[in-house]
This record gives C-alpha cells, structure tokens and sequence, in this order.
C-alpha cells in the first residue's frame, strides 16, 4: 500500500509539474502576444499622428494675407507626388542672380550657358544615391532615412525650355525682386560651402545627362524631409503655404 501510494504521489507531483510547465508557457505566449499588438498600435497610432500633423500644417497655413506681385520674377515649385522641387531662372537680370557663377564650374558654365531653368531640391543622402537607374531605395534606406538623422544633398538639374505651369505637378509663382534674392539665400544657406565660397560637387553624375549633386546643410528625418525643405523656403520669402509639410501634397495644395 505504501509503495503504490508513494508512486501515485510522484505521478501527480510530474502531472503538476507538467501542467504548471504549460501554464507558464501560455502565460509566455500570452505576454509576447500582448507586447506585440501594444507595439503594433503604437506603430499606427504614430502613423496616424504623423499624417494628422501633415494635415494640421495643411489646414493651418501661413501668410494667408500674402498679395503677390502683379510683375517679376516667375519661378515653378515641381512636385513627383513624393519629392517637390523648386525651380529658378538660370540667369536673373533684375536681381544679376546667375546660377551658372554661383555653381563656378567651368565644364557646366560650358555645358549650360544656352539653357533656361535650373530645378533644386534637397534630400536624404543615402535615399538619394541608392536612387540611380531608377531604382527604389531598398525598406533599410527608407527606415534609415525618415527615422535616423542622417546626411543631406542638394538634387540640381539643368532645363533647356522654359516649365509651363500645368495645375498640377507644375505650379508658377511670381516673386518681386526682394523676394527672389530671400530665396537665393534661403537656397544659398542649403549647400555645404568650402571655405573659398564654392559649392560642394557629391560626384561627377546625377541620374541623367543633366543633373548633379552637391552636400547640404541640415540633417534629413522625420520631422524635416525634403518637403519641409521646400516649404521652409516658401515659407522664409512670405508665401501663403502650410505651416508644416512633410508630404508634397501639402507643398502643392495652397499653390494651386
């Protein structure tokens, strides 16, 4: 009687042993699941957050009292649905702005003294180099560049013709005098600048026969991406614009 009664209790000893292993396993995999769906909201609670503030600099805007010039200076905000640019007069009479000596490139002064139009746009060093041949920026790229601070360039590219303002993705403003060259110093204060005041070339070819690119200023992230770019310089020369805009679309939107 001893014997079975002393096995009997070694048995219920590993059934409970058994059970308790599984219930902390359960529990285990309760909690991981928790942690995950806690992380997972967070995720799309900032996702929402981010948008939202995207829209509050939409419906807030600023310089809403802005009366534009009836003549001067036409220049075009350019918009790819993700990337906006700004795009300037190579040569400017009134303001004697000539892009051509400002770059001090003789091979471009070469290349481009019959051509119309120059486009600038900044971004992420990284995204814009793991760009080329068309190709899309691996997720790493991305994640890197819209949550870790990171090197900036300037995009330039040179246009034979003058830009026709379409509605849409082509968008004219006309700046007085005083307010093109606030822009030229919005966009000169952009560029990395050596110590003898040249630019700074990133490599000898952009994407295409005409385009280049130069280090910047400023670190690209979450909460200024090249589209804040582009609104800081509307933003900077008086222009009624969101107040915040990390997306194109909220570039585009007070412009049209």
């Amino acid at each position: 009687m001893s014997s079975d009664s002393s096995s009997s209790n070694r048995k219920h000893k590993r059934r409970r042993k058994s059970s308790s292993k599984k219930e902390d396993t359960l529990d285990t995999g309760l909690w991981l699941k928790r942690i995950g769906l806690f992380f997972l909201a967070s995720f799309l609670v900032a996702v929402l957050a981010y948008f939202g503030m995207g829209l509050a600099g939409v419906l807030f805007p600023v310089h809403t009292n802005y009366h534009p010039p009836s003549k001067g200076i036409d220049i075009f905000v350019t918009s790819n649905g993700f990337h906006t640019d700004i795009v300037v007069p190579i040569c400017e009479s009134t303001t004697q702005t000539d892009w051509l000596k400002k770059l001090n490139d003789s091979t471009l002064t070469a290349k481009y003294s019959q051509y119309s139009y120059l486009s600038l746009g900044w971004g992420d060093e990284d995204f814009y180099m793991a760009s080329y041949n068309q190709a899309f920026p691996s997720l790493l790229t991305c994640i890197d560049a819209f949550f870790l601070p990171s090197n900036s360039l300037i995009h330039i590219e040179f246009y034979s013709y003058p830009l026709k303002e379409n509605g849409k993705d082509i968008l004219k403003l006309t700046l007085s005098p005083e307010q093109y060259q606030y822009l030229i110093k919005y966009i000169d204060n952009s560029f990395l600048i050596e110590t003898t005041g040249a630019y700074v070339p990133k490599n000898a070819k952009g994407y295409g026969r005409n385009d280049y690119f130069y280090y910047a200023m400023g670190d690209y992230h979450l909460f200024q991406t090249c589209n804040d770019w582009t609104n800081g310089a509307l933003k900077w020369i008086g222009i009624p614009t969101a107040s915040k805009a990390p997306f194109a679309w909220g570039v585009m939107y007070h412009l049209r």
